[in-house]
């Protein structure tokens, strides 16, 4: 599955990955994170918007996302590539708010700027609708003044994503972020993938393995991992 998301990345599309959950879709995350920071052609910003779930207006929501993706960006990226402080004109327009912050961001970041973003379940009604239309505003404009690729992670196709709760209609076709080039979704493990992932899961952790004083674990506990957990990652 990395594979298949780095060549979208590399090609600068816009995408998105959704699964039920507990079903992958962090560690997916982290491991192509982990990977094109590896590669060192990106400036990468994993961030989680879950903080963002109780912000109830349009401004609180845009005024979250963008808090989230600068304290991760301090974290994650040098300093010459972190995002700058906002000008207070952006800020004050929470409509261009997150389309500016990115914009000056990408201006002055010496790579092509990729984000995850994380928990896109967790913004609702018009704010999400205002977060999907901004970064559809800018994408034309990348790589040297947009995000070079946007990854956005979910429980669900954006899409499908209810515009309010209680049944509204749907964002459909017509979606702001109709940009996305790619709409990919994990599947759970199948007694195949157990068997080739357990191996690597026993070397990993010798605690597991017979014989070795630590947990107590079956010969071959693959058939019982995989029907107690219906093919869910452990």
């Amino acid at each position: 599955m990395s594979d298949d998301i780095g060549q979208l990345v590399d090609d600068s599309y816009y995408l998105v990955l959704h699964a039920p959950r507990q079903s992958g879709k962090t560690t997916s995350v982290m491991a192509l994170g982990a990977k094109l920071r590896t590669e060192g052609r990106y400036a990468v910003v994993f961030c989680s918007v879950e903080n963002c779930r109780t912000a109830k207006t349009v401004a609180d929501v845009v005024n979250a996302v963008v808090r989230s993706l600068h304290l991760a960006a301090r974290n994650q990226v040098a300093a010459a590539e972190q995002p700058p402080d906002e000008l207070p004109a952006d800020a004050a327009d929470p409509s261009s708010r997150l389309y500016a912050f990115l914009q000056r961001w990408c201006k002055r970041c010496t790579r092509p700027v990729v984000l995850l973003i994380d928990e896109i379940d967790c913004l609702t009604d018009d704010g999400l609708i205002s977060v999907l239309s901004q970064l559809r505003q800018g994408y034309a404009e990348r790589p040297t003044a947009f995000p070079h690729s946007v990854c956005i992670f979910g429980m669900r196709d954006v899409r499908d994503y209810k515009v309010a709760s209680g049944g509204s209609e749907r964002l459909g076709t017509s979606s702001p972020f109709n940009i996305k080039r790619e709409s990919l979704t994990l599947t759970y493990f199948s007694r195949r993938h157990c068997a080739v992932v357990w191996p690597t899961y026993c070397r990993d952790r010798p605690s597991v393995q017979p014989g070795s004083g630590g947990l107590r674990v079956a010969p071959d506990p693959r058939p019982t991992v995989s029907g107690q957990r219906f093919g869910r990652p452990v």
